[in-house]
């Protein structure tokens, strides 16, 4: 069994079920009750920062919402919870592939699921409202998806709207990379690179922004 007690403490719980947390730890290989757990906590997650959100700014409209909401769910922001518990202590079974930031976020959605299973929703909100009270308060306004930033540009202009298209994909079936071009009218494509098309996609559409911002097309 593992020895929980820091991360309980970190996840400000006095217990939490014993066999439920080293499902979520993945303590004995058990996969199937991992990936449940994960399914469940990912729903978990976006249903309380939804609630959460939606009282913190009353006065903001779906899109300015949803915006917020895109960051603080994403893989980055989970891994900095991750990384905060220091899960991976409690991981010492894990090996290589299975630390890398994608298994860190996935087993912090696994100890969400578990959490509601066992102390049910409330505490499960309180305990991401906890832990995502740094990144929520840092949000003075909301952030910027630069997908969404890389249409409107193109819209203004009354360009196309950016085309994505699939280059390459290489790594193994469980941890992939994705490369991505982003095309506009009259400019050289954009490349992006991630473990997910979302990712690639994002990246793609960065180096965009970040080409438009330092270099804007002639008569544009």
């Amino acid at each position: 069994m593992v020895d929980s007690s820091s991360l309980l403490k970190a996840l400000g719980l006095e217990s939490l079920n014993s066999d439920l947390l080293e499902k979520a730890l993945r303590c004995h290989g058990d996969t199937a009750g991992f990936e449940r757990l994960e399914f469940l906590g990912d729903r978990v997650l976006g249903l309380a920062i939804s609630d959460i959100l939606l009282s913190k700014y009353p006065q903001e409209n779906e899109g300015m919402i949803a915006k917020r909401f895109s960051v603080l769910v994403q893989r980055e922001t989970l891994v900095t919870m991750a990384n905060s518990l220091s899960v991976t202590t409690f991981q010492p079974h894990l090996k290589g592939e299975e630390l890398l930031d994608k298994s860190k976020a996935n087993t912090v959605e696994a100890l969400l699921g578990a959490i509601y299973l066992d102390l049910g929703f409330d505490v499960a909100k309180s305990v991401i409202l906890s832990l995502w009270t740094t990144v929520l308060n840092a949000q003075m306004v909301p952030p910027e998806d630069p997908k969404t930033a890389l249409q409107e540009w193109a819209q203004g202009r009354g360009l196309p709207l950016p085309n994505y298209t699939i280059e390459d994909r290489t790594g193994p079936d469980h941890n992939p990379t994705f490369t991505i071009n982003v095309h506009l009218k009259g400019l050289a494509p954009f490349e992006g690179k991630g473990q997910t098309k979302k990712e690639a996609e994002k990246e793609a559409a960065l180096a965009a922004i970040k080409y438009l911002k330092e270099t804007p097309p002639k008569g544009r």
